[in-house]
């Protein structure tokens, strides 16, 4: 484990503490892109169903980045104060909840996974091929809980580079096994090839997790006291992650109404449009850490400091991605994950649209993080909830229709 040296120069700390997380988040969007481009090959009905299916998946997800959270917040905060004991034992014992929790929901999507898709309003051959998909993927949901896990405790004990190596190599087992079973599996082989990445996850984030914060075996269990402040860190973080799931599958809802091929063009340019999210994440992450620590070690007007010097950063690089997502949008990107030149040209307009968003979310990612991690989650979740059910899905609905 690292701790933030405050008295460094502002930048090169954040600089120090985003670059891996940036290059992270690409890698593990560049495996969402790799899916779309082999599932995009099959028919719009397949992307369709690949698009109800991930925020299916993430809705599901919303409990493990919740106490994901409250890990990270928890781990910092000691780790900040040198008790690298405590953060041993609150990044074990949420893992073993991670994994519990993810088994039992897991279990019942696998059960109820077609009418689950047919609540979207889908036709019955988009809800065959999901339901064929989510089967699998649930399964191994419990995995992909305890990754998240490990991955969040890791940033904010201050360890960036082992999250980033964990992606690379789900990144080259994704791509390789997508290659080989998409084409003669359909959606399976894309169910199986997720799976499989989400196994590898677990495994190495536990692995490193036990050798960085130097985990006992009886420390999963030690750390249940740790449980009751997590999980009050955390519940407004999982309502915020439950909101917004609840307000993106309600967009789902609005954008499946208008058709398969406008599904398909919407899960295209989402896509490629959160290939733009990866400085504001990146940034985010490191502004969280820094909250984090920051408040463990005592020194909340530096962290506030360094924060605000972030969101500056931040704010200019994402005007730069605005640039990249209108020359996406103008260069045909879509044709390439579709074959369909309907649902690429639908998929250039809602670029285009997309490209006005990145300074704002360069402003809004890294001021969130820092807010939960710092343990302030009911503002984040406040700021969620305003953004959706005030702007996004009462204008969604209406210029939609």
């Amino acid at each position: 484990m690292e701790r933030i040296d405050f008295n460094a120069p502002v930048r090169k700390t954040i600089l120090r503490l985003s670059w891996p997380a940036f290059l992270d988040y690409f890698l593990n969007t560049l495996y969402t892109l790799v899916d779309l481009y082999f599932v995009g090959k099959l028919s719009p009905e397949a992307i369709g169903a690949l698009g109800v299916a991930w925020p299916i998946n993430f809705t599901a997800q919303a409990f493990f980045m919740a106490l994901g959270v409250g890990a990270a917040a928890a781990v910092s905060r000691h780790v900040g104060a040198g008790r690298a004991r405590r953060a041993a034992e609150a990044a074990a014992s949420s893992s073993l909840v991670q994994a519990l929790a993810g088994l039992l929901m897991g279990t019942l999507a696998a059960l109820f996974a077609y009418p689950i898709f047919k609540l979207f309003g889908v036709s019955d051959e988009v809800a065959q091929l999901g339901s064929v998909y989510l089967v699998p993927v649930a399964l191994l949901w419990w995995a992909r809980g305890v990754y998240i896990n490990s991955s969040y405790a890791l940033r904010s004990a201050g360890e960036v580079r082992l999250p980033l190596a964990i992606s690379a190599a789900s990144l080259a087992l994704g791509f390789a096994l997508d290659a080989l079973l998409i084409p003669k599996l359909g959606m399976l082989g894309a169910a199986y090839a997720w799976a499989s990445v989400a196994g590898l996850q677990a495994l190495l984030g536990l692995l490193f997790l036990v050798k960085s914060l130097r985990i006992r075996p009886l420390d999963a269990f030690k750390g249940l006291g740790e449980l009751p402040w997590m999980a009050r860190v955390a519940a407004p973080s999982f309502a915020e992650n439950i909101t917004q799931r609840i307000g993106f599958l309600g967009f789902v809802r609005v954008i499946t109404g208008l058709g398969t091929e406008a599904l398909a063009a919407h899960i295209v340019a989402t896509r490629i449009e959160s290939l733009s999210f990866m400085p504001g994440v990146g940034l985010g992450n490191a502004a969280g850490a820094l909250a984090g620590q920051g408040v463990g070690a005592k020194l909340p007007k530096k962290a506030q400091g360094h924060v605000n010097t972030l969101v500056k950063m931040a704010l200019v690089i994402m005007l730069g991605m605005s640039l990249f997502i209108a020359l996406a949008a103008v260069g045909g990107l879509p044709k390439l994950f579709t074959g369909s030149d309907k649902v690429a040209s639908l998929a250039s307009a809602v670029l285009l649209v997309a490209a006005l968003e990145q300074p704002a979310f360069g402003m809004m990612s890294p001021y969130q993080w820092a807010l939960r991690v710092s343990g302030w989650t009911e503002a984040a979740w406040g700021i969620t909830a305003a953004g959706l059910f005030l702007v996004r899905l009462p204008l969604g609905f209406a210029l939609a229709y």
